[in-house]
């Protein structure tokens, strides 16, 4: 058989040759897989984007990759003026209930799939009474805010955390970790501020993204 690699690494056959083929083939079962130009698509499977490269023209960035896979991703810019809610529980939240209706929507409709990850309320000193809850969408806990900053960067305004100050044992159910857009973490009260928040949530490795 005669065959030809162009310059993007494809074989080229002549229509009898081709033929031939499929004739060989017959009698056999074979399963054919068609992978399109990734050139005329640009989207690849987030699985194999590598972390810390932005997706989406510039909307998300990829921070962590579990060993699945499934690809971590936190929104590159704030969506901003949010109260956090009544208290510093952030199971019991408006934040939390924001980014798990109105702007889950937003992404179903961009990815058509969402995975579920936990989120750990331990608080700053250590007190785990707040437990844990399950999310589509979260706001970063201070632990997953420093593992992803050199990815992400500082936000463009204050934004909120999901991890509590402290916690009722300690009398304190109103304080919440936040951080300055010059990347200084302070606390701030839950019910009076309006911040922002970068939403952290987990693509299966098999959706196709575009890559920037």
């Amino acid at each position: 058989m005669k065959e030809h690699i162009n310059m993007e690494g494809c074989i080229t056959i002549t229509k009898d040759e081709a033929m031939k083929m499929i004739n060989d083939f017959k009698g056999d079962s074979i399963t054919v897989k068609i992978i399109q130009n990734q050139k005329e698509t640009n989207k690849i499977p987030v699985g194999d984007v590598e972390i810390g490269q932005t997706i989406c023209n510039g909307k998300y960035v990829v921070v962590d990759r579990y060993t699945h896979g499934d690809a971590c991703i936190v929104r590159k810019e704030t969506i901003k003026n949010i109260r956090f809610g009544e208290t510093n529980n952030y199971s019991k939240s408006n934040l939390r209930k924001y980014l798990n209706t109105e702007y889950l929507n937003e992404i179903m409709d961009e990815f058509g799939e969402i995975e579920l990850h936990t989120v750990d309320m331990l608080s700053m000193d250590g007190d785990d009474s707040y437990g844990k809850c399950e999310n589509l969408v979260s706001a970063m806990t201070f632990d997953r805010w420093r593992k992803y900053h050199k990815y992400i960067g500082n936000a463009d305004c204050i934004e909120w955390l999901s991890t509590p100050n402290q916690t009722e044992k300690s009398n304190d159910t109103c304080c919440v970790r936040i951080v300055d857009s010059n990347g200084i973490v302070g606390y701030s009260d839950c019910y009076w501020n309006d911040y922002g928040v970068r939403p952290f949530f987990i693509l299966k490795s098999s959706i196709l993204v575009s890559v920037d």
